[in-house]
């Protein structure tokens, strides 16, 4: 299948970035640098993972950069959180270019990105033996209080 060629975003979608979700995307690239033992100096005996701190407790799991929008749209049906979570982002920004277009819609407000993971953890800081286990979450970044990385042993 040919890839349809890339939708534009309206403006008030295109014309904004946030400031935790691109920090969360450059320590993921930062660990998979260190993971991958291609610098000589950094040596870990276990894989680091991203750890996301919120109010609640925290959140480990894939980082997923781009959801779905290189892959092969009969790939994307057969996973449905792919699925579900790459059609909810094409139907909202289609609404946002609607309301733009009708002229309703200046300014978005909590108009912050999200942080899309696979395979996710979370553990709750008042009990963390009772984690939850999801296999995709969009996690909004106002959510967000601070990022680290761990060993995915410890």
């Amino acid at each position: 299948m040919e890839n349809e060629p890339t939708k534009k975003l309206a403006n008030l979608l295109n014309e904004r970035v946030d400031l935790k979700a691109i920090t969360i995307s450059a320590l993921d690239g930062v660990l998979k640098v260190i993971n991958s033992g291609k610098i000589e100096q950094i040596k870990v005996p276990h894989k680091l993972e991203l750890v996301i701190l919120t109010n609640f407790g925290y959140i480990t799991g894939d980082y997923v950069d781009d959801l779905g929008n290189n892959d092969d749209p009969e790939l994307i049906f057969n996973d449905f959180n792919k699925f579900m979570f790459t059609h909810m982002f094409e139907q909202r920004n289609s609404l946002v270019e609607r309301f733009e277009a009708e002229g309703g819609l200046r300014r978005l407000t909590n108009d912050g990105g999200v942080v899309y993971l696979r395979n996710v953890e979370v553990k709750p800081f008042s009990n963390p033996q009772n984690s939850i286990h999801f296999g995709d979450l969009c996690l909004f970044p106002d959510q967000i209080v601070g990022v680290t990385a761990k060993n995915n042993i410890d």
